[in-house]
């Protein structure tokens, strides 16, 4: 991360630089003058990568803010569909509810719903070649309305 008034670099999870943006009013603005921007262009890193947080990391560094032992090896993440609040993006400084968590136990996930859909969907998906090779319609995969646990297939 990249300060573009202080022109100081940031590891992405510090929060030591107070620099805000001036406004077009002239007023201060609330925004955080982090960016991506580096002195050799737009958008790129001094390696010359564009930056970007994956979903599995953006859980990662939620969880460290919010618990003692962080993750800093092996970790687990899910795809929600209940986060309670909103976060802020730790590139871009905007607002937003995240969509997957990250956590060192399966105890981290136990207030969590799973967007059972998503995964569902990714089954049907890894499915499809093998569908499509045999003809068969992808569509009856999904048709059992009534089935909610696997236990229900046997």
């Amino acid at each position: 991360m990249y300060c573009s008034i202080c022109k100081k670099t940031y590891h992405l999870e510090d929060d030591k630089c107070n620099c805000t943006l001036i406004n077009d009013n002239g007023h201060r603005s609330y925004k955080s003058a982090l960016t991506t921007v580096k002195r050799s262009g737009k958008g790129w890193t001094s390696a010359e990568k564009r930056p970007s947080v994956g979903a599995g990391i953006l859980g990662v560094l939620m969880y460290n803010r919010n618990n003692t032992t962080p993750i800093e090896d092996t970790y687990l993440y899910l795809k929600m569909k209940n986060y309670p609040s909103m976060i802020n993006h730790p590139i871009t400084g905007n607002s937003f509810v995240p969509n997957y968590m990250a956590g060192l136990t399966e105890e981290d996930f136990k207030t969590i719903t799973p967007d059972w859909e998503h995964y569902a969907e990714s089954v049907v998906k890894k499915a499809s070649p093998i569908f499509d090779a045999m003809e068969w319609d992808t569509s009856e995969i999904s048709k059992d309305v009534h089935q909610r646990t696997l236990d229900e297939w046997w």
